[in-house]
């Protein structure tokens, strides 16, 4: 028997969770509104039948006109066998208002509340719950995996007797009096939960969310969260597993030596393969404090109080706290990140979100600022790797700020609410799912894209137009259509064809940056000094991005908007580092530190003018 079961609630009541527990899934889960933003459907068995489950979009009414409102009205419509209402223990009163309307549309529902392990200071009598609703309720823990048995038990039985839900639904919807609603909840509520004590955990939050400590608070949190992945953990780890391929890649090249393999085979293998993929491997212990940090911090609740936080920030910029879910993805993967902005309602703060989300570092850029930064700043690396994150920081809310000169913002409208999840002790066992998905998925690149472009750029570097062998010192085909490129470049202080290809190969995937450079001569070849070091790695900050994120702005914007944030993102990137090298070499002359300044008094003063300039409409006499 095949049962279709839609699982709808508010957000953060452990749907997702719930969903990956049933379905040994491992979805992207989280205490935001907006990290579901479509259905998700997936089959699992349980004893003789097939329970087809989707997750739809987190919502707190079906009145409501936002985008999730419509997936799951859109969902209902086309009918279901069972809807599971998924509850969170705490929170149950609030999310009794979406209850009470699902049980007036009258789909077969059964109602999910979990989380039931939390009862510490009080005690829902569910029995007598599901005697008032005239549904069942089954109690859960989906991160303890309690009573799931019983869920899909009670799934199947629901599917037994099918109701017959209303035709008109939007009709039935706009009779539903929220006032009489809410009433019916107050008088309920006392007669369920039972010895309701206060929590301490608002005295946190007065700490945390405190208008003066807050975000000096979320500083030393990032700011931590960074120093434990590039400058404790994070380098122990990688300088371990430096070593370790050094000497796989020495015994490999002895290896195919002694059986007899070529010259060229023995390169091929040894530089194209292991040295191009393994400078990029090196650091993979790093990515993975870096999203061990962030899943920490996430899943003990504190990043929805961070998009709390950064409300403030961004609603002067023309944001607001919704898109700051969509900027902290972006240093993880700037197309997964871009997707999450769907549940910005605002077209006009959802479009100005998709284009300034590529601005902050993702995680491929990562290996590129490592690499560099300690091979002139071993000491200083952490530093630099910092800067550079502020860097493209800063170059997102540059770019904001002038698309409010461009995009008519009603700030009226852009409003923002955000539930505050209890803090919880994060769960290991979610915690290291999160991660082992991202070392998968670098895994995947590594396999994949990596090993294909370094594949093509030895060939291209080691073979001439007429395919004769000339190594990678040669006048091959990289080389010659590179020097072609190299003048365009040198007001950047690139001097090396090599580094035109590696950020050629950038536009690819920014991990093919620093695996190019290894394979076509090393960092202290291509890059002589630390003066063509710093521009080049603010070129990598903030040029184009990678193919797929392209592709996600066109899916999400259209093509029109994809090219035109890959010309941005250029542009911003040439200019950028244009100056960044001029400065670096006027620095050098002492007397000329005296003009900087002044040029960037005048600078200042320009962009001040440029924002407070307002076109006064000419008066009718």
């Amino acid at each position: 028997m095949k049962i279709n079961a839609l699982m709808i609630g508010n957000a953060n009541t452990g749907k997702t969770t719930i969903f990956n527990e049933l379905t040994k899934s491992n979805f992207h889960t989280g205490n935001w509104y907006g990290v579901t933003v479509s259905g998700v459907q997936k089959e699992f068995k349980y004893k003789d039948h097939t329970i087809v489950l989707e997750d739809l979009p987190g919502i707190y009414s079906l009145k409501l006109a936002g985008a999730e409102e419509k997936v799951t009205l859109d969902r209902l419509k086309k009918g279901a066998d069972v809807v599971l209402n998924i509850c969170e223990v705490k929170s149950l009163a609030r999310n009794l208002y979406l209850t009470l309307q699902l049980k007036l549309l009258g789909v077969n529902m059964i109602m999910v509340i979990n989380m039931a392990d939390e009862q510490k200071d009080f005690y829902i009598d569910f029995e007598k719950l599901s005697q008032k609703l005239q549904v069942p309720v089954i109690a859960v823990s989906a991160k303890k995996r309690l009573n799931l048995d019983a869920l899909c038990e009670q799934i199947i039985n629901s599917a037994k007797t099918p109701s017959k839900p209303t035709i008109d639904i939007e009709k039935a919807l706009q009779e539903i009096d929220a006032q009489k609603t809410y009433a019916y909840i107050d008088k309920l509520m006392p007669e369920i939960k039972k010895v309701e004590k206060v929590t301490e955990l608002s005295k946190a939050d007065k700490i945390i969310l405190n208008k003066f400590l807050c975000l000096p608070i979320f500083i030393f949190i990032m700011g931590a969260a960074f120093f434990v992945t590039f400058e404790v953990a994070g380098r122990f780890f990688s300088d371990i597993l430096g070593l370790g391929i050094e000497k796989l890649q020495s015994a490999v090249a002895a290896g195919l030596a002694k059986a007899g393999a070529s010259v060229g085979y023995n390169k091929f293998v040894c530089e194209a393969i292991l040295d191009g993929a393994g400078s990029v491997i090196e650091f993979l212990p790093q990515i993975a404090v870096l999203f061990l940090c962030l899943a920490v911090l996430e899943d003990s609740g504190y990043m929805a109080r961070a998009a709390y936080v950064l409300d403030g920030i961004l609603q002067k910029l023309g944001l607001n706290g919704r898109a700051a879910y969509t900027l902290l993805m972006g240093f993880g993967c700037s197309a997964s990140a871009v997707f999450t902005a769907k549940s910005i309602e605002q077209p006009s703060v959802r479009l100005k979100t998709v284009m300034v989300t590529p601005f902050m570092s993702c995680s491929a850029r990562m290996p590129v600022f490592l690499a560099i930064s300690g091979a002139f700043f071993a000491k200083n690396s952490y530093l630099i790797v910092t800067a550079l994150y502020i860097g493209g920081i800063a170059a997102a809310c540059a770019w904001a700020l002038i698309f409010n000169k461009f995009l008519k913002i009603d700030f009226k409208e852009n409003d923002f609410f955000v539930e505050l999840p209890p803090y919880r002790f994060p769960s290991i066992r979610r915690v290291l799912k999160v991660v082992g998905k991202e070392i998968k998925n670098f895994f995947i690149r590594v396999c994949t894209v990596l090993f294909l472009v370094n594949m093509i750029v030895w060939v291209l570097g080691s073979f001439n137009w007429r395919f004769g062998y000339v190594g990678l010192a040669g006048d091959s085909i990289l080389k010659d259509i590179s020097q072609f490129l190299l003048p365009a470049f040198m007001p950047i202080g690139i001097t090396k064809w090599q580094a035109v290809t590696a950020l050629i190969c950038g536009l690819v995937a920014k991990e093919t940056v620093i695996s190019t450079i290894s394979t076509l001569g090393g960092i202290n070849f291509i890059l002589p000094s630390w003066k063509q070091a710093i521009p080049f790695l603010v070129f990598v900050l903030l040029y184009s991005p990678c193919a797929a994120t392209i592709a996600a702005i066109s899916r999400e914007l259209g093509r029109k908007w994809a090219a035109l944030s890959f010309f941005i993102h250029l542009a911003s990137a040439y200019i950028i580092s244009m100056l960044t090298f001029s400065a670096i070499l006027l620095a050098d002359i002492s007397v000329n530190i005296l003009f900087i300044l002044a040029g960037l008094i005048v600078l200042t003063l320009v962009l001040r003018a440029i924002f407070s300039f307002d076109i006064k409409k000419p008066q009718k006499r």
